[in-house]
């Protein structure tokens, strides 16, 4: 009886003992994946060419409508300052300092949410383009609305326009808004055209600072994959347009016939925005800004243009029971009352800090009446 006893304390302890075993031996095996993976992640980010977030260039003065060495391009995000860049900006008319955040964009560091945060998303307009960062009506917003609770941050990126951002809707979610301010302007659906012509030719590339070995194996997976954004920026790239006589002075307006499926392929992606927005609870507001027909030598066709997509904005957020806004009575108000070179910058034509200033002092009250 005894020796059946030791028979089996021995057969378990053998048993507990291979047990042990296979364990050290999975974990000896875990361990050394993990620590492959790890060197495998730290060469990537010291060596690898992919990553948008790359050292900035040292800091130059160069010309804005000359490539910026500031902007990096990748699918899907098109295109995005480089963290932690400055620069100056210098034409004839100006002279402007720019420093981009850790984030990706132009103004100060975004540190931890206090109060509530308005995200403002639009292209060189609310970016600033010709001003300081701090005469652009984003940053004196930030500066009114913060007596009601509020502070904004501006995710506005020159070139921008509707695909820009259904395209970065991942960026702006990582601000962790609790409103969106979405500003049109009247060159956005000829900017769509030009973002679809060049999308799938962009290099695959991360637009968020997170595992660079997982976004190796995403980057080796995306090209036989599409999504159904990238989908539509194929179909939408792919439709053929009624033929129309551009306008030698203002390339960017639309023609009449044109126009209305020009609107309907960039309404697609403001609805992919408006969309994830609010499954999110996000409430989105939008305003549209436009020179209208008073700006000298424009031509009438301009005008005609930025009407229509005022009107049309102005349908889709009734549609989608968004609050809306149109800046051209300030714009048009401005031009009546003071010498144009006091409104637009000359030989530019993006609005003066005075502008600007004016812009604020119409979007505070009614984002005071629709930010809750």
């Amino acid at each position: 009886m005894t020796r059946r006893r030791d028979h089996r304390r021995g057969a378990a302890t053998g048993r507990s003992g291979h047990v042990t075993l296979v364990a050290m031996r999975w974990g000896l095996s875990l361990a050394a994946l993990v620590g492959s993976l790890a060197v495998a992640e730290l060469s990537l980010r010291l060596f690898s060419p992919e990553s948008p977030f790359a050292r900035p260039p040292a800091s130059d003065t160069i010309d804005p409508y000359a490539t910026n060495p500031y902007i990096v391009t990748h699918r899907p995000g098109l295109q995005q300052f480089i963290p932690g860049s400055t620069y100056r900006a210098e034409r004839p008319s100006y002279v402007v300092d720019y420093e981009i955040n850790a984030r990706g964009l132009r103004g100060p560091e975004i540190g931890p949410k206090t109060d509530s945060r308005l995200v403002v998303l639009g292209d060189s307009i609310p970016e600033g383009h010709g001003v300081a960062f701090e005469e652009t009506f984003v940053s004196e917003l930030d500066r009114t609305l913060d007596a009601g609770g509020w502070s904004v941050v501006s995710a506005a990126m020159q070139g921008g326009s509707p695909l820009h951002y259904a395209a970065n809707l991942p960026r702006t979610l990582g601000l962790d808004p609790d409103a969106v301010l979405l500003v049109l302007y009247e060159n956005d659906l000829w900017d769509d055209r030009t973002n679809e012509s060049k999308y799938f030719g962009l290099p695959l590339r991360d637009v968020e600072t997170g595992s660079r070995l997982w976004g190796l194996a995403r980057r080796s997976f995306m090209p036989r994959t599409e999504g159904p954004l990238e989908k539509r920026i194929r179909t939408n790239r792919d439709t053929e347009l009624p033929p129309t006589k551009p306008d030698p002075i203002s390339p960017i307006v639309v023609g009449a016939e044109q126009f209305q499926l020009q609107w309907n392929m960039s309404q697609a992606y403001l609805d992919v925005l408006a969309d994830e927005l609010e499954e999110r609870e996000v409430p989105l507001l939008v305003a549209v800004f436009a020179l209208g027909t008073l700006v000298p030598r424009m031509p009438e066709a301009h005008g005609l243009h930025a009407l229509a997509l005022e009107r049309h904005a102005r349908a889709w957020s009734a549609r989608r029971n968004l609050p809306f806004l149109s800046l051209f009575e300030v714009t048009e108000a401005a031009l009546r009352e003071l010498p144009w070179e006091r409104v637009l910058i000359p030989n530019d034509g993006h609005p003066t800090a005075e502008m600007h200033h004016r812009l604020a002092v119409t979007l505070e009250p009614w984002l005071r009446t629709n930010l809750h």
